[in-house]
């Protein structure tokens, strides 16, 4: 019996080694499987990556969808039966975009609006600044008549030479005041 019990054991052991090595043998088919599978995809991914980087260097050659060429990347995989097969892959459509012309005019009236509240603000000023000298000029013209000054003798800044009684004849031609309290330059009868 004690033979029997032996020669059981064995065969169990054998058995035993047997389920080892045929699981060993499906993990070792396995990881084949595995390998080639990832060097299929490592294969797509460099595939990918050079018609990407082909994409790049042709990008000013390259239109987008809405010009209705399309960009072919020519890729081959291989499917489950190790055959090699040739995909077209496509790129993808650009997004509608809004028209530019539209955009830009209204980017160019809030522009226009802007300059206009510009110049009217510069011209506020300048109003301003020439009120200040008209009225500075009046001031001073009266201090030198009182001083009982010719007025061909008047200059600018308490000057005495030839331009400046010059300029400051044209000045009181060009320069009008109103009633209604603003002033504007007019020059040679054209209001600026």
């Amino acid at each position: 019996m004690a033979l029997v019990r032996q020669q059981i054991q064995r065969c169990n052991e054998e058995r035993e080694q047997f389920r080892g090595t045929s699981g060993i043998q499906n993990l070792t088919s396995d990881k084949q499987g595995l390998q080639r599978k990832f060097l299929q995809i490592e294969r797509e991914f460099f595939q990918l990556r050079e018609c990407f980087d082909e994409l790049i260097r042709n990008r000013d050659e390259t239109l987008c969808g809405s010009c209705r060429k399309r960009i072919i990347c020519y890729i081959t995989t291989a499917n489950t039966n190790n055959s090699i097969v040739d995909k077209r892959v496509r790129s993808p459509l650009a997004t509608p975009r809004y028209s530019n012309e539209s955009l830009s005019e209204r980017e160019l009236r809030n522009e226009v609006d802007e300059l206009r509240g510009e110049v009217s603000t510069l011209r506020d000023t300048l109003n301003e600044q020439i009120g200040l000298f008209a009225d500075w000029e009046k001031e001073r013209i009266k201090i030198l008549k009182s001083n009982n000054l010719p007025s061909d003798r008047l200059g600018l800044l308490s000057t005495n030479d030839a331009s400046s009684v010059e300029m400051t004849s044209q000045l009181s031609r060009d320069l009008k005041i109103l009633i209604d309290g603003k002033s504007y330059i007019v020059s040679h009868n054209r209001l600026i």
